[in-house]
């Protein structure tokens, strides 16, 4: 009996203590959590962007997040490269506001041309929220080591230095944010081929047992496999 007393406590000392452990590590994580947050240039997460302008001097650009994915807006209107969209936003919003990338907190106007600030070339403003919040950056100069480059946040004076990176590809083109696919198409999703040549043709059906069929310019059995890695040349093309 004083056996399983002795044992009773110990379990209950034991489960305090993983209680209090437990409750612990959730504090230390919830306070790195907003440590790294606050330490953010940019008080918002990547998937929080819905909406993006960028005037530069090579031209400007409006893209939007739709739910299959980005679209320029203007200056023409097409599918977006979500992973070149994706990568800049990812690299903006990495930027940070710690001491160590602070340049100037408050420079005066020679310094702010020193940085390319005094009249900056790049200014993108990111939306964010249902609110479409606007936050806009200005990018100056890249600082000529350390693969950085100088920036402000609109109607705040400190200057940071952020990665080059991010200031490259908000100089970038069109031709680089936008969908340069031949065809949007998912290739499971097509159940018809049709080839013609000047003095032939060619049809391929999809039958209902899942088997492709060819019908013209005879009836037969069709190699499954050529016929999906033909139409993956173009939904990859």
């Amino acid at each position: 009996m004083k056996y399983f007393k002795t044992t009773f406590i110990w379990i209950i000392v034991l489960v305090a203590v993983g209680g209090y452990t437990l409750i612990d590590s959730k504090s230390t994580k919830e306070t790195e959590q907003k440590k790294e947050e606050a330490s953010k240039l940019l008080p918002f997460r990547a998937e929080q962007v819905l909406a993006i302008s960028m005037k530069r001097e090579s031209g400007n650009m409006e893209l939007e997040r739709w739910d299959k994915g980005w679209k320029i807006i203007s200056p023409v209107q097409t599918m977006a490269n979500n992973g070149a969209v994706e990568k800049f936003i990812k690299e903006v919003t990495d930027s940070r506001n710690d001491a160590e990338y602070v340049m100037d907190r408050n420079p005066t106007p020679e310094r702010l041309a020193e940085f390319g600030l005094a009249t900056p070339s790049i200014r993108v403003t990111l939306k964010v929220g249902k609110d479409l919040k606007e936050h806009t950056i200005l990018f100056g100069n890249r600082a000529p080591t350390m693969g950085v480059a100088y920036a402000q946040l609109e109607g705040q004076k400190p200057v940071y230095r952020v990665l080059a990176d991010a200031r490259s590809e908000a100089d970038k083109d069109v031709y680089y944010f936008r969908d340069k696919s031949v065809l949007r198409l998912n290739p499971v999703m097509v159940d018809q081929v049709s080839i013609v040549h000047p003095d032939s043709s060619m049809l391929f059906k999809l039958g209902d047992d899942g088997q492709w069929r060819v019908e013209k310019p005879m009836q037969t059995r069709a190699d499954h496999n050529k016929l999906f890695e033909f139409i993956g040349f173009f939904a990859n093309g």
